[in-house]
C-alpha cells in the first residue's frame, strides 16, 4: 500500500462530518462486517450499526462543526450508552459497545469511555478514532478502496501533460467539464475535487492577460493582512485556512496535472489579485462575504460545463491563496 493512498484516505475522511462521515464509515465497515445492520434497515433507537454475529454495537458521533468539544462529547457518550442500555441490552447479547469518532479521543472524553468500561456490566466500551478507521480502510480490497475513496492511479497522474495553448490529457484535447480519468482496469473515475481545481486553474490562466509588473516578485505579508487589516475577521479566516488543508492533496494533484510554469503562475496570481480586490470593494471590505462572492463567481463560470463541480474545492483553493496574498493582497503586493 503506497503512502499516497493512505494520505488520500486520510484526506477523504477529514472532509466528512455528520451524516456524510457516518455513511463513509458504513461503507468501510460493511466490507469487514457483511452482516452489519444499519439504521437504513431498522429503526434507529440509538444504533448507528451493529453486528449480531460479532456481538458488536456502534455509536457514531461526528459534529457538523468538525470540532470535538470535550463536555459535549462526554454528554454524548453517556446519552448514547444510556440509550443502548435501555433499547438493546435485553434484546441482544452484545459484548462490545464502540463509540466511533473521526478523531482520536483524548483527555476528558477518553477518560469517560474508560470510566464506563469499569462499571462491570459485562460489556466492553472502547473508542474507535481516526487511526482505527484508517486501518480498516487500508485493509480493504483494492477495488473497494477505489469504489469508496475514488483513488487516482499514480501512473495516470505521472503521465498526464497539459499544454498552455492546446491542453491535452493522454493525447485527447482537454475540455472543461468533460475530462475523465481512467484507472489501470480502464474503469471510469471522476474525482470531482481534482477536476474542479484543474478546470479552475485552466480557466483563469487562459482568460488573463499579463500586465507590466505582474511577474515581479513581491514578498507577501499575510500576518499584516490577517491580524491588522482584517482584525475583526482574523479568527474566522484562520479557521478557514486550517480547514483548507483538507483539500491539499486534491490541489497538489491538480497542479501536477496542469504543470505550473512562471507564466501560468503569473496569470493566476494577477487574476486572483484583481478579482479579489474587486470583491472586497463591492462588499464593504468584508473578506468573508467577498470570499463567498468570489467562490460564486468561479462556480457560475464552471457550471457552464457538463459536469457537476465541487464548490468547496473552489472555495478552499481560494482560501489556500490567502496566506500567499494572491487573494486579498495588501496594497503594496
Amino acid at each position: 500500500m503506497t503512502k499516497s493512498t493512505e494520505e488520500t484516505i486520510r484526506d477523504r475522511i477529514a472532509r466528512k462530518s455528520g451524516k456524510d462521515f457516518q455513511q463513509l464509515f458504513w461503507d468501510i465497515l460493511i466490507c469487514h462486517y457483511p452482516n452489519l445492520q444499519t439504521p437504513k434497515m431498522l429503526r434507529d433507537l440509538g444504533s448507528d450499526g451493529h453486528c449480531l454475529e460479532k456481538k458488536e454495537f456502534f455509536a457514531v458521533y461526528t459534529p457538523e462543526s468538525f470540532e470535538y468539544d470535550n463536555k459535549k462529547t462526554v454528554d454524548k457518550i453517556n446519552e448514547d450508552y444510556e440509550k443502548f442500555l435501555k433499547e438493546w441490552v435485553e434484546t441482544a447479547s452484545f459484548e462490545k459497545w464502540i463509540f466511533v469518532t473521526k478523531r482520536n479521543l483524548k483527555g476528558e472524553a477518553l477518560r469517560e469511555i474508560a470510566k464506563l468500561d469499569q462499571n462491570e456490566d459485562g460489556i466492553r466500551k472502547i473508542n474507535w478514532g481516526l487511526e482505527k478507521i484508517v486501518k480498516l480502510a487500508l485493509d480493504l480490497k483494492e477495488k473497494d478502496q477505489k469504489r469508496i475513496f475514488i483513488l487516482l492511479e499514480s501512473n495516470i497522474i505521472r503521465n498526464i501533460g497539459v499544454q498552455l495553448n492546446n491542453p491535452r490529457i493522454n493525447g485527447n484535447v482537454y475540455q472543461a467539464g468533460k475530462m475523465m480519468f481512467k484507472n489501470a482496469n480502464d474503469d471510469e473515475c471522476q474525482p470531482r475535487e481534482v477536476e474542479t481545481i484543474i478546470d479552475l486553474i485552466i480557466y483563469i490562466s487562459n482568460n488573463t492577460e499579463l500586465q507590466k509588473g505582474d511577474l515581479e516578485d513581491v514578498m507577501p505579508d499575510p500576518e499584516k493582512k490577517i491580524y491588522r487589516r482584517f482584525t475583526k475577521y482574523c479568527k474566522e479566516i484562520n479557521s478557514e485556512i486550517v480547514n483548507s488543508a483538507m483539500y491539499a492533496i486534491a490541489q497538489k494533484e491538480a497542479k501536477k496535472v496542469v504543470g505550473l510554469d512562471k507564466i501560468r503562475v503569473g496569470k493566476i496570481t494577477a487574476y486572483l489579485k484583481r478579482e479579489s480586490r474587486r470583491m472586497l470593494r463591492e462588499n464593504d471590505n468584508n473578506p468573508i462575504t467577498a470570499l463567498d462572492k468570489l467562490t460564486d463567481h468561479f462556480a457560475d463560470i464552471l457550471k457552464q460545463g457538463e459536469k457537476e463541480y465541487d464548490r468547496n474545492a473552489i472555495r478552499y483553493y481560494l482560501i489556500g491563496e490567502i496566506p500567499k496574498c494572491n487573494v486579498f493582497p495588501n496594497e503594496n503586493e
